[in-house]
């Protein structure tokens, strides 16, 4: 686990674990949805009231929004978002970002972006892109955009706390960022056990702010 203040995530407040994993380059798996979503939102091809149906989540083909999807990482949704966004849009976003970087020069077919196989991320990078998240800073992306997305991927578990799990056959994720301190903090989790579950990342940070709370970690 990667603690930092959103203002300074280059210096980690606090690292927990495998220092070694913290430049282990992988897939980023379901945590590029945030991303995805951002791109959407800011460009209006979706709001929290529309929705697509999708069957991967549900045991019969079910319409979700987009909180809805973000919850369950319906693929199926947003493989959908993905091609109503456009590629050129996608493109734009991830090269004035430079957050993700791409594995293939051209862009591949979206089950393979919305999985996160389209790129390869370290712990670091996750860091440093949820910290401009938390601070509303990441480029092209306006004030009520933010306000979605943090309604998007808030965790009922913890007012405060807005996250995303991911997890592939290399590993789990979950990466999230508070509002509950004056100064955001950002969080971001990594196993590298195959075919492990961001659920359990997730209960395990959630653990850990309940015993810490009150301290801002190392504040």
């Amino acid at each position: 686990m990667v603690v930092a203040r959103a203002d300074n995530p280059d210096h980690p407040t606090e690292v927990i674990g495998k220092k070694e994993l913290l430049a282990k380059r992988t897939c980023p798996a379901s945590t590029i949805k945030v991303a995805l979503a951002l791109m959407a939102l800011q460009e209006k091809v979706i709001d929290l009231k529309s929705s697509y149906t999708c069957s991967d989540r549900t045991s019969v083909p079910s319409q979700l929004t987009l909180q809805e999807a973000m919850e369950l990482s319906s693929n199926d949704f947003f493989e959908q978002l993905v091609m109503n966004l456009g590629i050129p849009s996608l493109e734009k976003y991830l090269t004035q970002w430079k957050y993700f970087p791409r594995v293939d020069n051209t862009m591949p077919p979206p089950p393979r972006i919305t999985r996160g196989k389209a790129f390869t991320v370290t712990p670091q990078d996750e860091v440093v892109f949820v910290s401009r998240v938390a601070q509303r800073q990441v480029e092209g992306i306006s004030q009520p955009t933010y306000d979605l997305l943090d309604q998007v991927i808030a965790q009922p578990e913890m007012p405060g706390l807005c996250g995303k799990t991911g997890s592939d056959i290399d590993g789990s994720w979950f990466v999230a960022y508070s509002r509950a301190t004056p100064v955001p903090f950002v969080y971001v989790l990594r196993s590298d056990i195959s075919n492990s579950d961001g659920k359990r990342l997730k209960k395990i940070l959630l653990n850990h702010l309940e015993k810490n709370a009150g301290t801002n970690i190392k504040n």
